[in-house]
């Protein structure tokens, strides 16, 4: 009654489609269809498709969206009922096959929409995925083979040739269930279809893997689709049981009609066919396991499944072709991916434990062993051609061999010539690239600058021939560390020491390789999972000690690392006309001297390294390691010097100390002692008062115990060879200069004191009194005069009188407790003179003898000292100022020296000693000083006066701007007189033109903005001279009118800094 009821509701529609085919005809067939029940659908199947065969038949009377229409409605149908009967599904099948193939090109689509071809394919899915199993077995038949053929041909010209993504994944799927690889059919009916797609494997496997090895451009969805179907119907044809149950139903029973046409077109897959094409397909697989480096983790993770699937099923099928989907999961081990890495990893197992229970172990780890031997070889080859990211891919491959062999690694590379392959294939992958510029360019600006510098690497920045990518060096240094990890440290350690022995060219990277092995003994960048017991403590303390030995010996690390004379570039002072070349270095090439620095670098790194892996028993090799270290920590090369700092700090934490400091501070008796000695012999041992400067830079004030004779050696033999070894020990002096500034810093109550002084001395300047004000001061000063003539006179008559009553014998004893009190203050002031303070004084005094050497970097180098000991002294003014005036006669001389940087560091100490000695030198600069400036200031104005942009880069340009930056603080340090203020505001004032450049106008602001802080009357009066705005009026007719030069309101060149200046008075 029901299907009567449903048969009542569709027949109307069906009629009318046979009759008239409509669109809209079929929009109402398809929502009658969805309202209903299956049961019915099933019953009126046939009839209901009838008008809609009809209409797929004649396709090329309608128009493509009615066939698409009629097409979508016969899936609909098929999709919620089953095709029972064979003549249905043959005349469906066909019929759709026949729509979108094209009419003269067999095999091919003919040029339908896009929205045609989609139905199509999706209606054959749905027919493929609901037919009954009677139907499917005439399906796979040998009688089909020619139909299913064609249908296999357009879908794979559909997704090589179609550009939309959903059409290429719908034809794929498409293929996938016209191989039943949903795993719902019986078994039989799987071997059945085995047999039949036996004979399309060739060209499944080559259409799909030419999408899957193609452009990324078509997108992941479609590659992953691909990879998916490429393992589902290759694994349908050569899975081991499939095989298996096709021979053993073949045996059983022949088929009588063999030599038919459609049955010669069957595959007859024996084992002679599995053979050859598992010989074919592993051409195909390599393709595919080259997609491992595929940006997206999705295509990487489908093809963890595709190699697991082959693995799983196919082993004995595709034996030959196991060590290929083994390399595939071991590539994946390390994938950046967590999903990837792990699901490979599970798969790896898998195969382990399958490969366990049926008792082939053995030959798992020779097969490892030969691709890993095998990829050795490739390597050097593979990172030559390769690009950056198959480079990377392949040395995962390596670091994933090593973690699953684990332990086993050893029995293969106690081959020498295995493990001379390894070797080889490990140093020329990190062949280096000496030949950047950089390397050599970059230097400190003084020896062990980096106390000042900020450490932007933590690391040394290598440069390689085959690679640019940090990630392949990473991977390498993983790939060494796993390797002494497993292996047997020792004959790894001595194999390439040999390498690091016998081939200069490759040093560098065998000292790398021999750096990362020794982290490696540790666990260092080892998996957790995968860690095994470390090696024992004293066999690695010995390896240690042996490499640290070769490290450091002068043939390895005292490498020449520049053509210019090392001792010309210590100076933070010099410029570059004072470097002089060095002769016996100059034959070597840029690359030469750079291969140099960067292997003192690399063995640098290394002593960081066996650091870490001893920890606290380092402090053993201390002895023999930290005076080298502290040599390239000074050195003038930067990358050097850089790489020893690290090294130091790494060192000091390893060790347990704090810092550098303490590390210094806790072994300076042996260090100092090594000078020492080292100073005796100053010809053989250069670097020695380097090494010194270093230890004052990095060290606190407890190194004063250990230095203080050590820096009186360095006076003395200054005093006997200050020609010969002068430029060495100044650096050292002005080093220690320094560092006692940092050590003991100025007092700041006493910089409190003279600020507060100053500040009360420019408000009593600044104050203005009224006329009854100055005339009570004057009563008031006379009165108090006179008070104190008559007490002085009154005390003076008393003492005489106490003086004639005192016995001769109570005039001796006031007279000796007046010498006593003399000598306990005497004694009492030498006791309160620090250390530091006379050190700094003997340091100062050698300066007076070595201010007026021949050479510019002497004079250099003894100002600067001059201006960090006067920074010192200036909390001593009773040691200071006896200094200053034994220093001042050689370094006036020095404000008129022949070579401008040192007349404008000369001045530079001239501010430094205003502002230390104030008074002290106030008549002497006066005098000495202040003409001379003036006269310069005034000369360059006019040299100065519209100059170009260029004047800003001459030495007179930076003279000037020297000179008007700190004139101002020199007189306001010195409270100088009305006359010297005089002459030097008129120096200035040339200066204050809008035609003078810039920074030379603003120089001169600031110059006279501290003159007037000095006095500001004359200041004013300089100024409205030569500019001011409005009419100056007396305040009063008994005052004079002021005559000026300049007429009010008339503006000139110099009109707008005065203006502003006079706006601050």
């Amino acid at each position: 009654m029901a299907s009567k009821s449903a048969f009542d509701r569709l027949r109307p529609l069906c009629v009318a489609l046979t009759k008239c085919p409509s669109r809209k005809g079929l929009e109402e067939l398809r929502e009658k269809l969805k309202s209903e029940e299956r049961s019915e659908l099933q019953e009126l199947q046939e009839y209901v498709l009838f008008p809609l065969r009809i209409i797929v038949k004649q396709g090329v009377k309608f128009s493509e969206e009615l066939c698409t229409d009629a097409i979508s409605c016969m899936c609909l149908v098929l999709e919620r009922t089953e095709v029972r009967k064979w003549d249905m599904f043959h005349d469906i099948f066909n019929s759709l096959c026949l729509l979108i193939s094209s009419p003269t090109e067999p095999g091919k689509l003919s040029h339908h929409s896009e929205e045609l071809k989609l139905a199509t394919v999706q209606c054959l899915q749905a027919l493929l995925s609901h037919s009954v199993v009677n139907v499917l077995q005439a399906a796979y038949s040998a009688s089909f083979i020619p139909a299913l053929g064609h249908s296999v041909s357009l879908l794979l010209h559909m997704v090589d040739t179609e550009s939309a993504r959903h059409l290429k994944k719908a034809a794929m799927q498409c293929l996938m269930a016209l191989g039943q690889c949903d795993g719902k059919v019986p078994c039989s009916l799987s071997v059945q279809i085995g047999d039949t797609f036996a004979s399309f494997l060739p060209g499944i496997a080559m259409g799909l893997c030419k999408i899957i090895s193609g452009d990324t451009k078509q997108g992941t969805s479609v590659i992953v689709c691909a990879v998916e179907a490429w393992t589902k119907l290759v694994t349908l044809v050569m899975g081991d049981v499939n095989l298996e149950k096709s021979r053993e139903l073949r045996n059983k029973s022949q088929p009588a009609n063999s030599n038919t046409p459609h049955r010669q077109l069957q595959v007859q897959r024996t084992e002679e066919w599995a053979k050859s094409t598992s010989e074919k397909l592993i051409l195909l697989i390599k393709r595919i396991g080259s997609v491992v480096t595929h940006s997206n983790w999705k295509v990487r993770l489908s093809l963890v499944e595709w190699a697991e699937s082959f693995l799983t099923v196919c082993s004995k099928s595709l034996s030959n072709c196991v060590p290929q989907f083994l390399e595939t999961l071991v590539s994946l081990l390390g994938d950046d991916y967590p999903n990837v890495a792990t699901r490979s990893k599970q798969a790896l197992t898998t195969f382990q434990q399958n490969c366990e229970a049926t008792e082939q172990i053995k030959p798992l780890v020779e097969l490892l062993e030969e691709n890993l031997l095998h990829l050795a070889t490739s390597l050097p080859r593979v990172m030559r051609v390769a690009d950056d990211r198959d480079k990377l891919m392949t040395l995962k491959l390596f670091t994933g061999y090593l973690q699953l062999l684990g332990s086993k690694v050893n029995t293969m590379f106690y081959s020498h010539h295995h493990l001379r392959r390894l070797a080889q294939a490990l140093v020329q992958v990190l062949e280096m690239d000496c030949t950047d510029m950089k390397i050599i360019e970059e230097r400190t600006q003084s020896p062990g600058g980096l106390h000042q510098l900020d450490i932007h690497h933590s690391s040394l920045r290598k440069y390689f021939q085959h690679f640019h990518d940090d990630k392949i060096y990473q991977e390498v240094t993983v790939i060494c560390r796993t390797l002494a990890h497993f292996g047997d440290i020792q004959l790894l350690m001595d194999h390439f020491l040999d390498v690091y022995h016998e081939s200069s060219a490759h040093r560098k990277e065998a000292a790398m390789i021999l750096n990362e092995l020794a982290l490696g003994v540790v666990g260092d960048s080892v998996e957790s999972d995968l860690k095994t017991v470390a090696k024992t403590r004293p066999e690695v303390e010995d390896l240690i000690r042996s490499l640290c030995e070769d490290y450091l010996s002068p043939a390895n690390f005292d490498l020449p690392t520049a053509v210019q004379s090392e001792a010309t570039n210590y100076s933070n002072t010099c410029s570059n006309w004072l470097l002089q070349t060095d002769p016996k270095r100059g034959g070597l090439s840029l690359a030469a001297l750079n291969s140099n620095i960067m292997q003192i670098c690399i063995e640098l790194e290394g002593i960081g390294n066996f650091s870490k892996v001893l920890q606290s028993e380092f402090n053993k090799l201390l002895i023999s390691i930290l005076y080298p270290l502290l040599e390239k920590l000074g050195s003038h090369v930067a990358i050097i010097s850089h790489t020893a700092y690290q090294t130091l700090c790494t060192v000091s934490s390893s060790c347990g100390y704090s810092g550098i400091s303490e590390l210094l501070c806790c072994n300076s008796d042996y260090l100092v002692n090594s000078i020492s000695l080292r100073l005796r012999h100053l010809g053989r041992n250069p670097q020695a008062p380097l090494v010194l400067q270093v230890i004052l830079q990095y060290s606190d004030e407890e190194i004063m115990n250990y230095i203080e004779d050590t820096i009186k050696e360095i006076l003395d033999v200054l005093d006997q060879h200050h020609d010969e070894e002068a430029a060495i020990f100044l650096r050292v002096l002005h080093t220690l200069s320094v560092s006692i500034l940092r050590w003991y810093p100025p007092d700041q109550k006493l910089k409190t004191d003279w600020t507060e002084t100053d500040s009360k001395n420019k408000d009593v300047k600044r104050e203005k009194l009224t006329s009854d004000q100055l005339l009570n001061f004057f009563l008031d000063y006379q009165k108090h005069k006179q008070i104190a003539e008559d007490l002085d006179n009154s005390d003076f008559d008393d003492e005489k009188e106490d003086q004639s009553q005192l016995s001769a014998d109570e005039k001796q004893s006031k007279i000796d407790e007046d010498s006593q009190f003399e000598t306990d203050h005497s004694e009492e002031k030498k006791k309160e003179t620090p250390r530091h303070i006379k050190l700094i004084m003997e340091v100062l005094e050698r300066c007076k003898h070595l201010m007026s050497s021949a050479d510019p970097r002497l004079r250099l180098l003894v100002l600067d000292i001059i201006v960090s000991g006067c920074h010192v002294l200036a909390g001593y003014q009773d040691d200071l100022l006896p200094l200053v005036h034994k220093l001042w006669s050689p370094f006036v001389n020095r404000l008129n020296d022949e070579e401008q940087v040192v007349i404008r560091k000369a001045f530079q100490v001239l501010c430094v000693m205003a502002e230390v000695s104030k008074d002290f030198i106030r008549s002497r600069v006066s005098k000495e000083v202040l003409p001379k400036i003036a006269a310069v200031l005034k000369k360059q104005a006019q040299v100065s006066f519209r100059v170009g942009a260029s004047y800003k880069f001459t030495m007179a340009f930076k003279m000037q701007a020297a000179l008007l930056h700190g004139i101002g603080h020199i007189c306001e340090q010195l409270s100088v007189s009305e006359n010297d203020l005089d002459l030097v505001t008129s120096s200035c004032l040339p200066y204050l033109s809008s035609r003078q450049p810039r920074p030379l106008q603003e120089a001169a602001i600031g110059a006279l903005e501290s003159l007037t802080r000095v006095d500001g009357d004359i200041v004013w009066l300089k100024l409205v001279d030569i500019y001011h705005k409005d009419p100056l009026v007396p305040p009063d007719s008994y005052f004079p009118v002021v005559k000026l030069c300049s007429h009010p309101g008339m503006k000139d060149e110099f009109s707008n800094n005065i203006e502003r200046l006079l706006m601050l008075l």
